[in-house]
C-alpha cells in the first residue's frame, strides 16, 4: 500500500495551467512494505496553490472544483489521509457542508466515508455543546456532528443543527444522513438497505411531518407539518447523479468495499446482511414474541418478492415521513404511507426547519412490530455512501457562491418579523371590524312597532286561551301543517264571530313558541290606534323576527342600509315588505338547512283598512315562495333550481377541488339549454366565447368518477346514498361522494381482482372480495383495514351483510359459502355449494339466499330449494 504526502513543487514535478499563478503536482509512490501490494494500488496526487510571491494558503476546494467538473473519477482506492494528530487545524470558517447524523453508528460510517480527516478546533462556540468529527469529502470541508447519546427526536436534532451554527458560520447546507423505517407498497419495492432520499414531490418539499397539525370538525386532523425543499444547489446535483445512474452504476458499492477493506473491524455488522434476514411480513400480523429476531414468526405470513439480480442497494427518491414516535405498526405505517405518499419514516428531520438540507435514510426495518437492529450498521453505511457519491457532483466552488445559513436564517427572521408586524396589523383591523359590527349589532332596531300587537305584548298574554282538553282537532289540524314542509304555505282558520278563533289563535301561538316554532304574530283590534289597520304590520313582524330567527338580524340591517326610521311611515306596503321582510328571508333561503318557523296574524276582520289589509295580504302570501323547495314556486324558479342541481352532479368533484373556477370555465361546459349557462354566459371567460361539443341538454348521465387504472367490476351505494363503492381490477376498491363524484379513499391491500363490494347495514364497514382468496372488511370513514378473512382456497366473487350487521357471508369459486363474524373476522359456517350471487332476506337476519338454496347461517342447513332459473 501507499501513503499520500504533501509536497512541495520541485524537482520531477509538472505544471499546469490553472486560474492561479502556478500549480505544482507531484506523482509519488512508495509500496507498503508489510503487504504484497504493488505499486500500482495507490496513486496519491497531491496539489499546492501559491499566488505571486505572497504567503501560501490552503486552495483544496477551488482546485477540487476544476477537478470534479472534469467528470473523471479515480479509478484506484484512496486511502483516508488522517490529519487529526498532525499538522494544523482548518478554521472554522472554512467549513461549508454541515453533516447530522442521530445515532453514533451512523457518525462511525460517516467518518469512514471522508477522504480526509481533520484535527479537532481548538476551540468553539461556548454555546455549542455538539463534539465534532471535521474532514473533507469530494474536496469539500465537512462537518459531521451527532445527537446526545441516548436523546432522538425532532427537538434534539433542531438543537444539534443551532449549535452546529454558533461555531460554523460559513455552513451553505446540510444532509441529514442515516437510517430509517421503510413503507414498501406495490409500487415501490424497497428493501433492506436500500436507500431513500427526500425530493420534491407535488404536495410538499420531500419531507413532511405527520404528527403535526390541528384536529377540525368531526375529529378529522389537518397536518401543517411540510417542511422546506432541499436547497437548489443539492436538487440540481441531484438530477445529475440520477442521470449518471441510467448510464452507468453508483459508486455506492465501491465505497462500501473500500470502507470495510480499510477498516476490517466494520465488516461484519456494516457489511450486506443477506437476503435471508429481509423478512417483509403481511401489515395485519404482529411481532407477539419478545425477542427482536423473526426465528419465532410464520413465514407463511411473509410477503413474497421476486429475488434481485445483485445484493447492491436500490435508490427511491420521494417523501420522508418524520415524527416523534417510533412507527412500529404495519397498518398505522400503510395508512400514513398512503395519506403522505411516504416512502419511510424517521424521527429528526422535522427538526430541521431551519437548515436547509437533504435527508438520506438507510432502510433498516419496515416500520411494523418486527423491527430489528441487524440491518442498522449496513443502512448507515449505504446512506452515507450516497451523500458522499452525491457530493462529488456538488461543484465546491458554486457552494462558495451559497449564502451562509446563518445569513438565510437571518434574512428569513426578518421576513418572519415584517410578516408578523403586518398579522398584528390585520388582527388590530379585524378586531376593530368585529367591534363595530357587534356594536351595530347590538344596537336595537329603531323601528316603527306596535308592542301590543305582539304575541309576547300583555294584553295578549293575559286574553283568554282554550281550556284544557277543548278544541283538539282543530288545534291538531294546525300543528300538523306547521310541521309538513311540504304542505300548503297558508292555514286559514275562517268561522263567525264569537266560536273562538281568536282563543284558539292565542293557544296554537304559545303552544308554537314553546316549541321555537313561532317567528311573529301580529293581534288586531278594533278601535285601538296601531292595531287596527296596516300601517307598522310588516315593521312589527320583522322586529319579532328578529328576535326568533338566528342571523334575521344582519340580513335585515343589510336590507336597511340607508333608511331611516321617519320614512318608514310614508313607504308603500310593497317597500315596506321587500325591505323588512323579503330581502332578508331571501337570503337566510341560502342556508342549507333553513328552520321552519309560523307567523300568526289573528282578527283580520277588525283591520278597519280593508283595501290595504289584501294588498297585506297578497304581499304575505310571496313568503311562500321563499323556499325555493316550495311546490308553489314559481315554474321560472324550479326550474332553475333543478338545472342548478344537474349543473353540481355533473361537476361536483370540479367544483370541490377548484371552487375559484366555477363561475369562469364551469359555464363553458353546462348544455346550450342550462338555464345556468343563460343566467350566468356573461360571466364566462371572454376570450373563449364557445366551446366545441357541448350537449345541447342535459341527458341521464349525471357523474362519470375517473380514477381506477382497470376495468371496474362492482358499485354500490352506501345505505344513506351519501357513498358510492366501486370494485375493480387493478386492486382496489375506491369510496365517492355520490352528490359530488369527488374521491373519499382509495383501499388498498388486495393482491389481486377486487370482484364484489358490499356496505354494512349501518354504512360503516365496506366488505370487497377479491380472486387473491380473501375477504377484506374496511372503516369507511377513514378507509383503514379492519380484518381480513382468509380461508378460501380459490377466487371469492361475492360478498353480503347480513340485516342486523353481525354476519358477513362470502361466495367463492372453490364451491363453498363461508360465513364469518362481522366484528371479529371469525369463521362461523361453511356451507358447500357453488353461488355466484349472495343475498341475505331482508326480513330476517338468518335467512342467506344463494343458487344453491336458502341457507340458515346459524345452523347451516338448507330451509329452501334454489329458485327456478330463467331460461
Amino acid at each position: 500500500m501507499a501513503e499520500l504526502y504533501a509536497m512541495s513543487a520541485g524537482e520531477n514535478a509538472s505544471s499546469i495551467s490553472t486560474g492561479y499563478h502556478s500549480v505544482q503536482i507531484c506523482f509519488v509512490t512508495m509500496p507498503d512494505l508489510s503487504s504484497d501490494a504493488g505499486p500500482d494500488d495507490v496513486i496519491g496526487t497531491i496539489a499546492q496553490a501559491s499566488g505571486g510571491g505572497g504567503p501560501k494558503r490552503n486552495r483544496s476546494a477551488e482546485l477540487c472544483a476544476d477537478v470534479v467538473d472534469s467528470n473523471c473519477r479515480p479509478s484506484k482506492r484512496f486511502r483516508t489521509i488522517d490529519a487529526s494528530k498532525n499538522g494544523p487545524a482548518t478554521a472554522s470558517d472554512e467549513y461549508t457542508v454541515g453533516w447530522v447524523c442521530a445515532l453514533p453508528l451512523e457518525m462511525a460510517a460517516a467518518k469512514e466515508m471522508l477522504d480526509q480527516i481533520h484535527p479537532d478546533l481548538p476551540h468553539q462556540d461556548a454555546a455549542d455543546h455538539n463534539n465534532y468529527i471535521l474532514g473533507q469529502i469530494q474536496g469539500h470541508n465537512v462537518v459531521i456532528a451527532c445527537l446526545p447519546a441516548g436523546i432522538y427526536g425532532t427537538t434534539t436534532a433542531a438543537t444539534v443543527a443551532k449549535d452546529l451554527l454558533r461555531t460554523f458560520k460559513s455552513i451553505r447546507f446540510g444532509l441529514l444522513v442515516g437510517i430509517g423505517g421503510g413503507a414498501p407498497s406495490r409500487t415501490n419495492d424497497i428493501r433492506l438497505g436500500d436507500i431513500v432520499v427526500s425530493q420534491p414531490t407535488g404536495t410538499s418539499g420531500g419531507a413532511i411531518q405527520y404528527d403535526r397539525g390541528k384536529t377540525v370538525q368531526d375529529g378529522e386532523f389537518h397536518r401543517t407539518g411540510s417542511l422546506n425543499s432541499p436547497p437548489q444547489v443539492l436538487l440540481t446535483a441531484l438530477s445529475r447523479l440520477q442521470t449518471e445512474h441510467y448510464t452507468r452504476k453508483s459508486q455506492i458499492p465501491q465505497y462500501l468495499s473500500e470502507m470495510v477493506q480499510k477498516t476490517p473491524e466494520m465488516k461484519k455488522k456494516f457489511s450486506y446482511q443477506g437476503s435471508s434476514n429481509d423478512c417483509l411480513y403481511q401489515a395485519e400480523y404482529e411481532h407477539t414474541e419478545q425477542d427482536s429476531t423473526y426465528d419465532q414468526c410464520e413465514r407463511t405470513h411473509m410477503i413474497q418478492r421476486d429475488a434481485r439480480d445483485d445484493t447492491d442497494p436500490v435508490i427511491h427518491y420521494g417523501t420522508i415521513a418524520s415524527g416523534n414516535q417510533v412507527i412500529k405498526h404495519g397498518k398505522t405505517r400503510d395508512r400514513l404511507a398512503t395519506e403522505l405518499g411516504a416512502l419511510c419514516f424517521e424521527m429528526e428531520a422535522a427538526g430541521l426547519q431551519d437548515f436547509p438540507c437533504l435527508i438520506v435514510r438507510g432502510i433498516c426495518d419496515y416500520s411494523d412490530s418486527h423491527k430489528n437492529k441487524k440491518w442498522q450498521e449496513y443502512s448507515a453505511a449505504t446512506a452515507a455512501a450516497f451523500a458522499k457519491e452525491l457530493l462529488s457532483f456538488v461543484r465546491p466552488n458554486k457552494v462558495l457562491e451559497e449564502k451562509p445559513i446563518q445569513q438565510l436564517v437571518s434574512v428569513a427572521k426578518e421576513h418572519l418579523q415584517v410578516a408578523a408586524d403586518h398579522r398584528e396589523v390585520s388582527f388590530q383591523q379585524l378586531s376593530e371590524h368585529k367591534r363595530t359590527n357587534h356594536t351595530l349589532e347590538s344596537r336595537p332596531l329603531d323601528l316603527p312597532i306596535v308592542h301590543e300587537a305582539c304575541y309576547d305584548s300583555a294584553d295578549v298574554q293575559n286574553s283568554p286561551k282554550c281550556e284544557s282538553g277543548t278544541r283538539i282537532r282543530v288545534q291538531e289540524m294546525i300543528h300538523n301543517w306547521a310541521d309538513d314542509n311540504s304542505g300548503e304555505p297558508f292555514f286559514w282558520l275562517v268561522g263567525p264571530a264569537g266560536t273562538g278563533k281568536s282563543t284558539i289563535a292565542r293557544t296554537v301561538a304559545d303552544s308554537l313558541a314553546k316549541k321555537e316554532q313561532l317567528a311573529a304574530g301580529y293581534f288586531y283590534k278594533r278601535g285601538e290606534q296601531g292595531r287596527n289597520d296596516t300601517t307598522q304590520l310588516f315593521p312589527t313582524l320583522a322586529a319579532q323576527l328578529n328576535k326568533t330567527i338566528t342571523r334575521f338580524k344582519s340580513c335585515l340591517q343589510k336590507s336597511l342600509v340607508g333608511l331611516d326610521r321617519d320614512a318608514w311611515e310614508k313607504k308603500s306596503l310593497e317597500t315596506q315588505f321587500n325591505q323588512l321582510l323579503w330581502h332578508p328571508l331571501a337570503d337566510l333561503s341560502l342556508d342549507p338547512s333553513p328552520p321552519t318557523k309560523v307567523i300568526i296574524i289573528d282578527a283580520l276582520d277588525e283591520c278597519e283598512c280593508p283595501g290595504n289589509l289584501e294588498q297585506a295580504l297578497n304581499l304575505l302570501a310571496k313568503l311562500g315562495t321563499v323556499n325555493t323547495q316550495d311546490p308553489n314556486a314559481p315554474a321560472e324558479l324550479r326550474e332553475f333550481i333543478k338545472d342548478a342541481s344537474n349543473v353540481v352532479a355533473s361537476f361536483g368533484s370540479m367544483i370541490d377541488q377548484t371552487p375559484l373556477q366555477i363561475y369562469t370555465a364551469l359555464v363553458l361546459f353546462c348544455p346550450v339549454a342550462s338555464k345556468v349557462r343563460e343566467r350566468y354566459w356573461n360571466q364566462r371567460l371572454p376570450n373563449l366565447p364557445r366551446i366545441c361539443g357541448v350537449k345541447s341538454d342535459w341527458d341521464a348521465l349525471r357523474q362519470t368518477l375517473e380514477g381506477h387504472t382497470d376495468s371496474v367490476w362492482a358499485v354500490t351505494f352506501s345505505p344513506d346514498g351519501q357513498v358510492v363503492a366501486s370494485a375493480s381490477r387493478d386492486h382496489t376498491v375506491r369510496l365517492w361522494d355520490a352528490a359530488t363524484g369527488a374521491p373519499r379513499q382509495t383501499l388498498e391491500g388486495h393482491t389481486s381482482y377486487v370482484h364484489a363490494v358490499a356496505f354494512s347495514p349501518d354504512g360503516q364497514v365496506v366488505a370487497s372480495a377479491s380472486y387473491d382468496h380473501t375477504v377484506r372488511l374496511w372503516d369507511a370513514a377513514t378507509g383503514a383495514p379492519r380484518q381480513t378473512l382468509e380461508g378460501h382456497t380459490d377466487y371469492v366473487i361475492a360478498v353480503a351483510f347480513s340485516p342486523d350487521g353481525q354476519v358477513v357471508a362470502s361466495a367463492s369459486y372453490d364451491h363453498t359459502v363461508r360465513l364469518w363474524d362481522a366484528a371479529t373476522g371469525a369463521p362461523r359456517q361453511t356451507l358447500e355449494g357453488f353461488s355466484r350471487t349472495l343475498a341475505f332476506d331482508q326480513c330476517s337476519n338468518t335467512r342467506l339466499l344463494t343458487d344453491f338454496g336458502v341457507a340458515d347461517v346459524v345452523t347451516g342447513s338448507l330451509t329452501a330449494e334454489p329458485y327456478p332459473r330463467g331460461e
